[in-house]
């Protein structure tokens, strides 16, 4: 039979390109199974000084050896503002080490692997005007198109991993169309392919050059590389203009783990030993408390914290479900035929059924009809059902 838990969060979600934070007061729990998985105990981590990253990128460029009036317009303004660079790097810090080794594999110019810095700033929450959303800002019909699951549960375009491959893949793609121009491949990655071939087929037609430095575009695009090779000259250059970047190791900063379970995002963050803001940074992709119920159950820690989570969660029994049940708002107490049994009420959400619910608490349809007066099977949000508690709580 088996044991539910019950984890009770208090979420504030902020908007915008903000993160999603939590306050679970688990370290109060008197369940010994949680406690003996270390539950709540934070990860202590002592840093290694190694490469930095930073050093690394510039060797691997291809593309900003060029420069015009409209690359130094861009250099000039982003060098007002230098602690722009320190907010980008730290923002970079989780991400770059595996964007630059995707890139190096693809043997792109490394110049793409600072694209998110003028897309989302390294932003993996961010979401614009438009709707482009992630650290490579991708628009939910090319997202879709290139594999990125979107649904109410769950925005592959946020998945670090997955839109990072979906990127590359788009931009390779793009450079093939315009015979390896890498300048109109990133034009048509911010404008699309479509619209920067017809710029191109108007000049052709006008007897004019059909290089992107030539192409009457719209203003975004025609910014938009130079903002790029204005933003990598910089860091090649760094030392010689002033610019603090902050220290990013040359080595894997996060590994994926598969937990083989749904599990409570919050719960998943306790055990790793992070805060569930350091957490969401790394798994940006769950739009809910939870992993989703029918995926892979996958979540992104940083390497030296994957370990202590995959150890804590060993000492959890594989029967108990890591998941936030409905709340009850009391509980009821029943004579049973077999003796006493302890009940409580379940709040119908949308989506509820009865065999989801009886999934959810470990019995059947039958026991809850009978626990229940239901002789329809079409429940309303909002209605009460008597279900059996066999839920170990994490009271606070």
């Amino acid at each position: 039979m088996k044991i539910f838990i019950m984890i009770l969060l208090s979420i504030s979600i902020l908007s915008g390109c903000g993160t999603v934070e939590t306050k679970a007061n688990l370290g109060k729990t008197k369940n010994p199974k949680i406690i003996a998985a270390g539950y709540g105990n934070k990860v202590k981590v002592s840093p290694v000084k190694t490469q930095d990253l930073w050093n690394k990128i510039p060797k691997g460029y291809k593309l900003s050896a060029i420069n015009n009036r409209r690359i130094q317009k861009f250099q000039d303004r982003m060098l007002r503002h230098k602690s722009y660079f320190t907010r980008i790097s730290r923002n970079a810090a989780p991400y770059l080490y595996h964007i630059v080794t995707e890139v190096e594999k693809r043997g792109m110019p490394l110049e793409i692997a600072l694209l998110p810095a003028i897309e989302s700033a390294f932003k993996p929450l961010a979401v614009s005007t438009k709707r482009a959303a992630g650290l490579w800002q991708f628009m939910p019909a090319t997202g879709r198109e290139y594999g990125l699951r979107q649904n109410s549960s769950y925005d592959g375009r946020r998945d670090i991993i997955k839109s990072t491959a979906a990127a590359l893949d788009y931009l390779q793609e793009l450079e093939d169309i315009f015979g390896g121009d890498w300048f109109l491949a990133l034009a048509a990655y911010n404008y699309g392919a479509g619209n920067v071939l017809r710029a191109i087929h108007r000049n052709e037609r006008r007897g004019r050059p059909s290089d992107y430095w030539s192409l009457k575009l719209p203003r975004e695009t025609s910014e938009y590389v130079p903002k790029l090779l204005a933003f990598a000259k910089i860091v090649a250059n760094r030392k010689k203009y002033g610019i603090k970047l902050e220290h990013i190791a040359n080595k894997p900063y996060f590994k994926r783990v598969n937990v083989g379970r749904q599990i409570e995002l919050s719960l998943a963050a306790q055990l790793a030993g992070l805060s569930f803001k350091q957490f969401k940074l790394l798994n940006p992709a769950y739009k809910r408390k939870m992993t989703v119920a029918d995926g892979h159950h996958q979540i992104v820690l940083p390497v030296p914290h994957a370990l202590k989570f995959k150890q804590r969660l060993a000492k959890i029994p594989s029967d108990v479900k890591l998941v936030q049940a409905s709340m009850p708002s009391r509980k009821i107490r029943l004579a049973a035929q077999n003796g006493s049994s302890t009940l409580q009420q379940h709040k119908v959400r949308r989506g509820d059924n009865l065999w989801t619910i009886a999934d959810l608490y470990g019995t059947t349809v039958a026991r809850l009809r009978a626990l229940n007066p239901i002789k329809y099977n079409n429940l309303k949000v909002g209605d009460f059902l008597r279900v059996p508690s066999r839920v170990a709580m994490l009271e606070k």
